[in-house]
């Protein structure tokens, strides 16, 4: 089990609140049901969710915003690779309209299923730049023309500052480093990445920023990809 695999497992094992699972925390603790609601909003509007939609939730973890979704489209398919999240997410998604995969997105060959629209909430930086590069090629080819793909909550390597902002946070990142030689957040990208992907893509890139009271504006963005 990678690091990464056995973050998202003791999570779970230590807590039943949804969010925390995830990770949607600030220093330690589970963010409220607004933040929520402002990331399901922001991606009913940027991807023009309708009933006639079949999307995939990429990285889709326990599930916590994909049922908030569920009302919104026609189906939404939830890829998930961390089997104690993907177990909880079984248990959590009772519902018709979504169907679950217990895969790696990386892996998971996409021409296998037929949607129309897709997103990636804060797991992109779970990637490296070649399987970023890998993972958006593999996706927005097997859009149909003008399918949606939302990448939502990037950390912004203009703004890491912003988040390493105490020395708690940086004394955490120094020791990790020294550990492991990675990030405790993963990779942090520069906007300009995903214009250069998406020109190589013959697709077009839009750079949202963060709705204002939204818990990682400071040092996050989101991209919308359209093929």
């Amino acid at each position: 089990m990678n690091d990464i695999e056995s973050y998202y497992t003791q999570r779970v094992s230590h807590s039943k609140n949804l969010l925390y699972q995830v990770g949607k925390t600030i220093d330690g603790k589970p963010v409220n049901e607004h933040q929520l609601n402002l990331i399901t909003q922001t991606i009913k509007h940027e991807l023009k969710l309708s009933t006639t939609d079949t999307v995939i939730d990429f990285g889709c973890g326990n599930g916590v915003l994909t049922k908030t979704l569920t009302n919104s489209t026609k189906t939404i398919i939830g890829i998930e690779r961390n089997k104690a999240l993907y177990s909880q997410a079984s248990k959590y998604l009772n519902n018709q309209k979504v169907s679950l995969v217990n895969a790696n997105i990386l892996h998971h060959d996409t021409k296998l299923l037929s949607f129309n629209k897709a997103y990636c909430y804060e797991v992109i930086q779970h990637l490296t730049y070649l399987e970023t590069k890998n993972f958006l090629f593999q996706t927005v080819k097997n859009l149909p023309k003008n399918g949606l793909l939302f990448l939502g909550g990037i950390p912004d390597e203009q703004r890491k500052s912003n988040f390493y902002n105490t020395e708690y946070r940086q004394r955490t990142l120094a020791k990790t480093l020294l550990e492991t030689g990675s990030d405790p957040v993963g990779t942090w990208f520069l906007p300009v990445f995903f214009y250069e992907l998406a020109d190589k893509l013959s697709a077009t890139c839009k750079i949202l920023d963060q709705h204002k009271d939204l818990y990682s504006a400071q040092y996050r963005f989101d991209c919308l990809i359209r093929a």
